[in-house]
């Protein structure tokens, strides 16, 4: 898209909400229209940040107080879905192993239904096949720019959501216990892991 374009709609839209009543704003200014922006170049993804930079930040929103406690198995064991080797994990990696990495993919995978940007999950380090040499694995993320540009950065769970958050086009992320978590202070680690430097001001 047109990064001019872009930026009319964005300025478009935020003069929509300043002209809301305060209950009005309060609503509007849960989301920013992403849903239209397909293969994201950098700079329209640092426009999508600046964009959650400028508007008011939504209130937290609290989700579930607790859960009942699930059995925690004392081995699991790691399908690499690049190879298809099996690698097993003893009690300490198990709720990784089982809970995170599951999740970080149906994450990704909404991310890249939303056709916003191009995105897929790194797990090669927990496969004893694929990095034989492997300490402490960690997930990656691939984010693919229009231009071509690539960032691979480490990433947790966590950090999936708020991005999942963004591309979106909401001014809050889920949390793990369906809590609404305000995007703007996270927009420095957001530009980290995007490799974009945003003035956060």
């Amino acid at each position: 898209m047109n990064p001019f374009l872009l930026i009319l709609l964005l300025v478009l839209a935020l003069s929509a909400a300043g002209a809301a009543g305060a209950r009005g704003l309060a609503r509007r200014s849960r989301t920013v229209t992403a849903a239209s922006l397909k293969s994201m170049s950098v700079r329209e993804v640092a426009h999508l940040l600046e964009a959650v930079a400028k508007e008011p930040e939504p209130e937290y929103v609290m989700g579930a107080m607790c859960y009942a406690a699930m059995p925690i198995p004392e081995i699991a064991e790691y399908v690499c879905p690049v190879c298809g080797e099996k690698t097993v994990y003893g009690a300490g990696g198990t709720p990784y192993i089982l809970w995170q990495i599951d999740t970080a993919r149906s994450l990704v995978e909404g991310i890249r239904l939303t056709g916003t940007l191009d995105v897929s999950l790194d797990e090669t380090s927990f496969c004893s096949a694929c990095a034989p040499d492997s300490v402490e694995p960690r997930l990656r993320l691939t984010v693919t720019f229009e231009d071509g540009t690539v960032v691979n950065p480490e990433v947790d769970v966590e950090d999936i959501r708020m991005l999942a958050g963004l591309l979106t086009g909401q001014l809050y992320y889920e949390t793990s216990n369906d809590s609404q978590s305000p995007l703007r202070p996270n927009l420095e680690r957001l530009g980290s892991l995007l490799g974009i430097e945003i003035d956060v001001e």
